[in-house]
């Protein structure tokens, strides 16, 4: 026999041994996976559909704490005993989850069920109940006292003799009082439900108690929802800042009771709660998912401090709820925005995919106009973008250049906004904006989709007598035709190219390296040559 026909049979041989191996790990791994799957099985207390779960019963110390109740399955929990209010829906689903997922440790025999806290007719310190919509039990469980040898708890499934084990973390979902299983949503907003309109006033009657007028500065605002972002219509009108907008919408959605201070309340009890003049007022029109509209209105108020308080309490109450909640103050300078936070700070707004062409015009240089296209790759994947200079000489461009500076003309916002825009050169000279550099961006058929004028550098207010520190160079900048100056920060301003020599892509030779790299790469990207 040739020796490659022996090397060719032992090769084949190991194949077939290593397969063999292969084949009875994979069985060995299986059938581990199988027992595993049986041994939680059998270790897994009940099994039901959580689906059909309709009714949940939860005791301690044979106290009842909550009787709650849904309809179907997408109707929302509410509980019926010993209040009548809407649940909370996550607290009430993960009871259900977790007697639907319980595992036991151990089975117990012999055990003392007095001492395990579990005694036949005693009530147990903690007990539960699911059933379904015909009312028959899906899952029972009562919960005794901790084993001190393992820091497990004694458990009995209801209607069963037999002690068990689980372990202790298994309690958390169960261990709740009343306020725990209550909703504690404040303005009650959920992610279906979409705020169209909302407004915050500092007092519904523009007056403090007593006829005190509101404090200096103070005032409401009125934000209405468009298409795309958000309208600020008091105290001036204008585009409002949509991220302002939104954690103010947010704060509210988070907003939750730390207490429940009444189940309901008369005027004078709402006096007293210091929500007869409320410090703010929420008014929000919703619109819900049927697309019907409604109104609600949240009044957020503080009793007047008695002799020797040291805290004043605050308290909120909803139109569409007789319950007056105690919350944190917190939500008071949430709600208190100035002016200038509330409206937007963008200087232009446009859709870059609709950019062409984009012209830096700067005092002393060329002006240096910048073609823009996107290719889709052969290759197929996500279009790639590239840039071209058209004037004053054509030429490829720094990709990242060119990019940045569509990038910050897009996020370019106020850090300030200054005075009506003066109409003559001497009144734009004091925001060096007689002589101010120019960005345009282009769309289709030549369109101007954005333009700003950027002014050139100007001192700042004067240091005060004595004082060391030189005065604060400031920016300027307008949009054409704008009504208003506005400070900008210098940083993205330095984003703006000027000179050809800037965004020119030109092969440089290294040196004696003799290696050639792009004028154009980004520096984090240049690679260097092995020494």
């Amino acid at each position: 026999m040739k020796q490659t026909t022996k090397t060719l049979g032992t090769m084949g041989l190991l194949a077939a041994l290593a397969l063999a191996v292969a084949f009875a790990a994979a069985w060995a791994g299986r059938d581990e996976e199988k027992k595993v799957e049986e041994k939680a099985k059998a270790e897994k207390l009940f099994s039901f559909d959580k689906a059909q779960a309709r009714r949940v019963l939860l005791s301690r110390d044979g106290k009842l704490v909550a009787d709650i109740k849904r309809d179907d399955e997408k109707a929302r929990w509410m509980i019926l005993q010993p209040v009548h209010t809407e649940a909370d829906q996550p607290a009430v689903n993960a009871i259900v989850d977790k007697l639907e997922t319980l595992q036991q440790k151990a089975e117990l025999d012999g055990m003392d069920e007095k001492a395990a806290g579990l005694a036949e007719g005693a009530p147990a310190r903690i007990e539960v109940t699911i059933a379904d919509g015909s009312g028959k039990s899906l899952a029972g469980l009562a919960l005794g006292e901790e084993n001190s040898f393992d820091s497990t708890l004694f458990a009995k499934k209801l209607g069963e003799k037999t002690l068990r084990s689980v372990n202790k973390a298994d309690q958390t979902p169960l261990e709740k009082e009343l306020f725990d299983l209550r909703d504690k949503r404040v303005a009650r907003l959920d992610d279906v439900t979409q705020v169209q309109v909302l407004e915050v006033d500092p007092s519904s009657q523009g007056v403090l108690p007593g006829g005190a007028a509101m404090a200096p500065g103070t005032f409401g605002y009125l934000l209405t929802r468009n298409p795309g972002g958000w309208d600020l219509s008091r105290p001036v009108k204008g585009a409002a800042d949509p991220a302002t907008a939104e954690r103010i919408l947010t704060q509210l959605k988070l907003l939750r009771a730390t207490k429940i201070a009444a189940e309901s309340a008369d005027d004078a009890a709402l006096a007293k709660f210091g929500l007869a003049f409320p410090k703010e007022t929420i008014a929000l029109t919703l619109k819900l998912p049927g697309g019907e509209a409604q109104a609600r209105t949240i009044r957020i108020g503080q009793p007047a401090r008695t002799d020797g308080s040291v805290t004043v309490k605050t308290y909120a109450k909803s139109s569409d709820s007789p319950l007056v909640y105690e919350i944190d103050s917190a939500i008071l300078r949430e709600l208190s925005k100035d002016l200038f936070e509330l409206q937007d700070k963008s200087l232009v707004k446009f859709d870059r995919e609709a950019v062409r062409r984009i012209d830096f015009a700067s005092p002393g240089h060329e002006t240096l106009s910048i073609a823009r296209s996107k290719s889709t790759p052969v290759d197929g994947g996500a279009p790639d973008e590239s840039f071209t200079l058209l004037q004053p000489q054509p030429g490829p461009v720094r990709k990242w250049k060119a990019s940045g500076a569509l990038f910050s003309l897009g996020n370019l916002k106020a850090a300030a906004f200054g005075e009506a825009t003066p109409a003559d050169p001497k009144g734009l000279a004091r925001f060096g904006l007689d002589h101010p550099r120019t960005i345009t961006a282009y769309g289709d058929n030549n369109v101007v989709l954005a333009k700003v004028l950027l002014g050139g550098e100007v001192p700042g207010e004067a240091p005060k007598p004595g004082s060391k520190t030189p005065p604060k160079k400031r920016h300027y900048a307008m949009v054409e035709g704008g009504q208003h100056i506005v400070e900008v920060d210098a940083a993205p301003l330095n984003d703006f190219p000027q000179t050809v020599q800037e965004v020119l892509d030109v092969p440089v030779t290294a040196g004696d390296a003799g290696v050639s790299i792009s004028a154009g790469a980004s520096p984090a990207n240049l690679v260097h040559p092995a020494e």
